[in-house]
């Protein structure tokens, strides 16, 4: 996947997340930044000291029927800059 379509798919999602919860349902989420950095030298070549990392993870939920049905969506997304292959 492109990376650079990442944040564009990202927002337009979150975007019609917060365009239905005008109709109806409840919009949460949560938005975290971490720093990490390690003190020890590196075991293999190519490690890193440290890093930042983004996750984003907002919730939709929609309830009818008297909240007997529930409908709940929970998208996660990670963008972290010293390693692309991590997602949570």
């Amino acid at each position: 996947m492109d990376m650079k379509q990442q944040p564009k798919k990202l927002i337009l999602l979150v975007s019609l997340l917060l365009s239905s919860t005008l109709q109806a349902g409840d919009f949460s989420g949560n938005i975290s930044l971490e720093g990490r950095y390690f003190l020890d030298d590196a075991a293999y070549t190519g490690q890193k000291a440290g890093g930042l990392s983004l996750s984003l993870q907002p919730e939709y939920k929609h309830k009818w029927d008297n909240d007997h049905n529930v409908f709940t969506f929970i998208p996660f997304y990670r963008w972290d800059e010293k390693d692309p292959e991590r997602t949570h």
